[in-house]
This record gives C-alpha cells, sequence and structure tokens, in this order.
C-alpha cells in the first residue's frame, strides 16, 4: 500500500488536512505512536512524520509526501502557546507524554527550554 505522509510541524494545518484525506475515505493516522498504525493507514500525519520523514522516506520508497508550512507570524504565537501548555508533560521523567512525542519535540525545538519557548526570535 502506498503511503503518503503529510510532513508539517504542529499547528501548520495537519489536523485540516487528515479530516480532508478522511472524507475522501482515506484511512489515516493524524499521530502513529505504533506499528500497527503505520501497517493500516494510508496516510499519516503530525508526531512522528514531522521529525522523522527522512527515515520514512527510506523505508517506504514509493510513498508521497504534502508538506505543510505556516505564516511564520501567526505560526509563532501559536506554536509557543501550544508548546507553553506542554512544557511539563514534554521534560518529565516519570511519566507525562508518550515517549515518541517527547523525542520529537524536545528534536525539532531543540535546545528545548521555556526560555526558549518564549522567546519568538
Amino acid at each position: 500500500m502506498q503511503k503518503i505522509f503529510i510532513i508539517g510541524l504542529p499547528r501548520t494545518g495537519t489536523t485540516s488536512v487528515c479530516a480532508a484525506m478522511l472524507a475522501l475515505g482515506y484511512r489515516v493516522a493524524h499521530t502513529a505512536y505504533t506499528e500497527r498504525s503505520f501497517f493500516e493507514a494510508q496516510v499519516l500525519a503530525d508526531t512522528p512524520i514531522f521529525c522523522d520523514y527522512q527515515r520514512l522516506d527510506s523505508a517506504y520508497p514509493n510513498a508521497k509526501f504534502i508538506y505543510l508550512a505556516r505564516d511564520m507570524e501567526k505560526w509563532l504565537p501559536s506554536i509557543a502557546q501550544l508548546l507553553a501548555r506542554m512544557h511539563n508533560n514534554l521534560i518529565r521523567d516519570d511519566g507525562g507524554f508518550n515517549p515518541i512525542i517527547k523525542r520529537c519535540y524536545q528534536t525539532i525545538f531543540s535546545p528545548y527550554s521555556l526560555a526558549n519557548i518564549n522567546n519568538l526570535e
């Protein structure tokens, strides 16, 4: 089965694109944390796709990739707000979010810190 990967950072429209793909009849995984989700979904987006797209390109040589972007002036405050809400669960050593979410967010938004989240520069 050919895969379609939506490469978009959080707050760039991945949810809207996934909803559209569902309406078109595709099997969609808005996030994919298990082998089963990768096996069953035709369209995959969000975590871990935005972090692992290069490995996915090698693992699925016939896959299609759709890149999403959002105007920086609108995206920065939106992602800063999301990261601030997620921060405590992203840095906890005793649980919090799924380890895949933690790895992806800490990798992409590196160096990951509350100070960096609050600095839109």
